[in-house]
């Protein structure tokens, strides 16, 4: 068995211990042997890129036999002693890739292995024709000679040559990867192979500072000696390589009286490195991440392979507000092409390094509207995102989404922005349309309630004066009733009373009952008033007709 369980409490680590050799083809016979950050070990690593995913090249490990891929074995026999056996880190080997526990917790130890190095060896790649002199421009550039002096030598017809070698050295896929920004700038000494040619690091950055000054500010004097075209290829390089790195290690590290590194403690520092850093390759997505956490100061994040993409970035991102205490991350959310389902519309997806790159999405300082109030923020278990604030306005139209490809063509960027241009004012008029027809159906909706609650009411007033005359008309009829009740009862008071007793009637004072006079022979006779108006009239009946009888 190749690998055994490190100790990760005492911060283990493999190395590879590789036997030198003369003949730079020689094969190679290595070990593989443990060892502990903590005994300070002496060993360099090595700074590659993987290249092709298909490892078919055998390596002897003791007994064991492990398969690399051609580039890392081309790599390991240019750094190989001549004389002297070296220990090397090299992550493709001393990190068992199949122990996710393994891989996780070494990445953690990155800025600990390379700071500990005494030297990173970067491999670029293969000899090509040129390289030999590149390097010598390179070296002479570090000490300050003119870049014209240095392609008006001999032979200034070769200067087109010349200022193409320069640029084939930076077309190496080396300095596309993400792993290598923090290898070189975390490394107390960084030696470039180019072949069989070695290149101190520092004599490229260096050459490139004089390099750039002399191509932007003699720019016009270069493109006639050598052609527009292959300065403007020189200066893209230049500028997606060196003048990147030199950008982020400002950002990253604060000077010192001391001349040592230290660390910028600032919360912006990641969300910076993925912003910038997103046009480096990886071979693992969640490696976006990953690959800058050794530069920060603290450690914020724990790697875990276990995790998907979609999680971590999610993870990440809520961390980053949190620290922050701002929203800012969200203007770089949703502007991915094509976007990656698993990952939250609110969570940019570093993953995409096409996009953020674009002429017009670089970094900026982002506008903070809610700058001074505290965040609110909270996940629920479908990674929903909600916040508190309050709504100002509302979105009525969408403009169109272009091809990533298309936004970071120089050609097409002036038609694209032309054309956004258009679309915003046709949309802008679409938008002034729609909203002067909603205004205008809000006041006709208006009138017709208007209209409705006018009608309404005049019906209600209908009602109420239709049930105040029906009142009226009942109280008229009452009262005359009543009227005719007692006129009746005082008539038959002065009536001459009949020979067959009779109950007398009362005098009838209001409603429909009449309240007896007291009578020594009889009880109290209450009657309805209807019914008594009728008895009267019989009765008056029979007294014209000369009939004394009780009428019935």
């Amino acid at each position: 068995m190749l690998y055994r369980p490190l100790d990760s409490a005492n911060d283990e680590i493999w190395l590879l211990a590789i036997q030198p050799n003369i003949d730079t083809e020689a094969h190679l016979q290595c070990q593989l042997e443990s060892t502990s950050l903590r005994d300070r070990p002496v060993f360099e690593s090595l700074s590659y890129a993987w290249g092709s995913a298909v490892a078919d090249v055998p390596l002897g490990v003791g007994n064991h036999e492990l398969l690399i891929t051609d580039n890392l074995a081309h790599a390991l026999r240019a750094v190989r002693g001549v004389h002297h056996p070296m220990s090397l880190w090299v992550d493709a080997i001393c990190i068992n890739q199949r122990d996710l526990q393994e891989r996780n917790h070494q990445v953690q130890l990155m800025r600990k292995i390379y700071t500990s190095a005494t030297k990173v060896n970067v491999w670029l790649g293969q000899d090509f024709i040129g390289a030999n002199v590149a390097c010598l421009l390179l070296m002479e550039l570090a000490k300050g000679t003119p870049l014209r002096e240095l392609l008006a030598v001999n032979d200034p017809s070769s200067a087109p040559n010349r200022v193409e070698y320069l640029a084939e050295m930076f077309r190496y896929p080396w300095w596309t990867r993400l792993w290598v920004i923090q290898k070189v700038l975390l490394a107390n000494e960084a030696m470039v192979h180019c072949g069989p040619h070695r290149l101190p690091f520092r004599t490229i950055v260096e050459a490139f500072e004089h390099l750039w000054n002399e191509a932007i500010i003699a720019g016009r004097w270069l493109r006639r000696l050598c052609g527009a075209e292959r300065i403007e290829i020189l200066i893209r390089k230049l500028e997606a390589t060196i003048r990147r790195l030199h950008t982020i290690r400002s950002f990253v590290f604060c000077d010192s009286l001391d001349g040592k590194r230290h660390f910028r403690d600032s919360p912006e520092t990641l969300p910076f490195l993925l912003h910038t850093c997103s046009w480096s390759e990886v071979t693992d997505s969640r490696d976006k991440l990953y690959g800058v956490l050794g530069l920060l100061p603290t450690t914020i994040l724990q790697p875990d392979y276990t995790l998907s993409v979609g999680r971590i970035f999610t993870q990440c991102t809520v961390t980053m507000m949190q620290k922050m205490d701002s929203l800012a991350l969200l203007s770089q959310a949703g502007i991915s092409v094509p976007r990656f389902c698993e990952i939250p519309s609110w969570v940019p997806d570093w993953r995409n390094s096409i996009v953020l790159t674009a002429p017009f999405l670089v970094f900026r300082e982002y506008y903070d509207a809610g700058k001074g109030s505290p965040l609110d923020i909270s996940l629920s278990e479908d990674r929903v995102l909600a916040l508190s604030g309050m709504i100002i306005d509302e979105i009525n139209n969408v403009g169109p989404v272009y091809d990533h490809q298309d936004c970071i063509r120089s050609a097409n960027l002036p038609a694209i922005l032309r054309s956004t241009v258009t679309d915003w004012k046709h949309m802008s008029v679409k938008a002034e349309s729609e909203k002067q027809m909603r205004r205008e159906q809000q006041v006709q909706n208006h009138e017709q309630m208007r209209v409705q609650q006018q009608q309404l009411l005049q019906s209600q007033l209908r009602l109420q004066r239709r049930m105040q005359t029906q009142r009226l008309a009942g109280d008229m009829m009452k009262q005359k009733t009543i009227e005719t009740v007692n006129s009746i009862s005082d008539t038959s008071t002065h009536a001459p009373a009949p020979e067959t007793a009779v109950t007398p009637i009362m005098r009838v004072d209001s409603g429909v009952r009449a309240v007896p006079q007291p009578q020594s022979q009889r009880a109290p006779v209450y009657v309805d008033a209807d019914y008594d108006l009728q008895v009267r009239s019989k009765r008056r009946r029979y007294a014209s007709a000369g009939d004394h009888t009780t009428p019935p």
